[in-house]
């Protein structure tokens, strides 16, 4: 899907990847509507390919870990974005490209079966995704200016527009409330849907002028919090007066990505720009630790991106740049890179010709001459099975991956 390059990707800090950079302008009506489609929900099976891989570690470490990877191709053009786990033990995640939200609805083996719900605006380019309580699956269209909601057991998908034009929703979360909290990347605010009147959107515009909020999670004392791509800031909003505090990054131009409650209680983030993982105390309300993601093992760049808690009582998250799913132990702070199988050079991705890929030829060139990004498949997206396999998106290679550690 080629989408036209346009003044976000100035907007956004320079080589953010997540293919959140896609924008298309439209003339939407500055009230919430919906739209609702049922339709034949398409069930295929897919057959991967397994191989086994030795994780690696900068600490010096003894210890040996092993882990195999199974890569599941998705057809040429589908973008898969973010991911997200559902009560049911089946995994959901946002087809960008494809337009569609895929569910992983049963894996054995090397057989996976995914069922695909075809979304009813075209071009919409779901980002982020979230299950709510009662099962259902709530996503972000980007494109569209839109928050859909899919119910899984019909099929039928509803789609609800933001107040504001062009507003660029992509991360998506259930607040302690219950609501459906979202992030407005290109208007600058914050979303609020209560699922029992989803037609009455409300929005809270964040201080900080072009924040570009990408990524949104619950907080461990009952707020929203957000991370600020192009602010450099981490932000609460309270979910009754609608207070928003903001709190800038320790490191300039950090980029942080995304954000989730370690299982210390903590605040983790993910820096995307600096190529870091920060630490901050929800209590205390300050920054207590960053930790470098710098192996350099596959290029001058690692580009943290998603996290995710794992069973195990460690933080995993993507690297985009890097190419690596990783493992940060947040209380030794060691990071063990686990590589990921497939690989597309530079030039392989620009050839894509999507803004994701733009972006990453746009790391590139802020790298300058003397530096080469390493090949990567674009690991985005990262969610636990059930059984304690984690998957994960690989957005410029159209894959849906599984590792399990043993």
């Amino acid at each position: 899907m080629k989408t036209a390059r346009s003044s976000l990707l100035n907007a956004l800090a320079p080589g953010l990847t997540l293919a959140l950079l896609l924008f298309s302008a439209d003339n939407s009506k500055t009230v919430a509507q919906k739209v609702e489609t049922h339709t034949a929900v398409p069930q295929t099976t897919l057959t991967g390919s397994d191989k086994e891989v030795v994780a690696t570690t900068t600490s010096g470490s003894l210890t040996v870990v092993t882990g195999t990877f199974t890569e599941f191709s998705l057809p040429k053009g589908t973008i898969p974005q973010l991911m997200t786990s559902a009560p049911d033990g089946t995994i959901y995640y946002a087809q960008g490209g494809s337009n569609k939200i895929g569910q992983i609805a049963s894996a054995e083996g090397s057989l996976l079966t995914v069922r695909q719900f075809a979304i009813p605006t075209p071009n919409s380019f779901p980002v982020g995704i979230v299950v709510a309580p009662d099962g259902t699956v709530w996503f972000a269209e980007q494109n569209a200016h839109q928050i859909g909601r899919l119910d899984p057991k019909s099929g039928e998908i509803t789609e609800f527009k933001t107040p504001t034009p062009n507003s660029g929703p992509v991360g998506i979360t259930v607040g302690a409330d219950n609501n459906i909290w979202f992030t407005e990347a290109f208007a600058n605010k914050i979303g609020k849907l209560d699922p029992n009147k989803p037609d009455s959107i409300e929005e809270f515009a964040i201080p900080t002028p072009v924040s570009a909020p990408l990524y949104i999670t619950n907080g461990p004392d009952g707020g929203l919090w957000f991370v600020g791509v192009r602010s450099h800031k981490l932000g609460r909003i309270d979910p009754t007066t609608h207070a928003i505090v903001e709190y800038p990054m320790v490191t300039p131009n950090a980029g942080p990505a995304s954000l989730v409650v370690g299982p210390d209680g903590a605040l983790w983030m993910s820096q995307l720009n600096a190529d870091k993982i920060a630490r901050f105390d929800v209590r205390e309300r300050k920054f207590t630790d960053e930790i470098p993601v710098r192996s350099l093992k596959n290029g001058p760049r690692s580009g943290p991106g998603i996290l995710v808690n794992g069973p195990d009582g460690n933080i995993w998250f993507t690297q985009m740049f890097g190419n690596q799913i990783a493992r940060l132990n947040p209380n030794t702070r060691e990071i063990f890179e686990f590589s990921v199988p497939t690989a597309l050079s530079t030039t392989e991705v620009v050839a894509i010709a999507d803004s994701a890929s733009e972006a990453l030829a746009e790391a590139q060139a802020n790298l300058g001459t003397e530096q080469q990004l390493g090949s990567t498949a674009g690991p985005g997206g990262i969610v636990f099975g059930p059984d304690g396999s984690l998957w994960y998106t690989a957005i410029y290679a159209n894959l849906v991956s599984r590792l399990r550690v043993k």
